[in-house]
């Protein structure tokens, strides 16, 4: 990154250079949750994706019943505001309502199936 009349140049990875007027964010991360070492990989493997990003249901639950992604991970859904702390609350909302909405149903005997939203196309 250089800073050059004004704006800004950046070289990225893959040598491509971009001249801008701000540089909001320059953080180098790159979401792939083949990389959340916490999540079993048999697991993963069932979780629909694009480009390394869970596909996500309206209340932030993929593929897999009950395994929800949140934060960086659901920003190609969501847009960047629920990347950040500022989306939490309504985040939390969704996720919370869905949740209590499964176990609600789990209660009455219902099954409960994968999410609409979140299947593969």
């Amino acid at each position: 990154m250089e800073a050059v009349n004004g704006t800004v140049d950046v070289t990225i990875s893959d040598g491509e250079r971009l001249n801008a007027h701000h540089v909001v964010l320059a953080t180098g991360y790159k979401v792939d949750i083949n990389n959340l070492t916490m999540i079993h990989p048999s697991l993963l493997a069932e979780v629909n994706t694009t480009r390394a990003f869970p596909i996500l249901s309206p209340r932030f639950e993929s593929s897999v019943p009950g395994l929800y992604f949140v934060g960086l991970t659901s920003r190609p859904a969501f847009g960047p505001l629920f990347g950040f702390v500022a989306g939490c609350t309504a985040t939390a909302r969704r996720v919370a309502g869905s949740v209590a909405g499964t176990m609600a149903l789990r209660r009455r005997g219902s099954t409960v199936s994968a999410a609409p939203g979140a299947s593969a196309s």
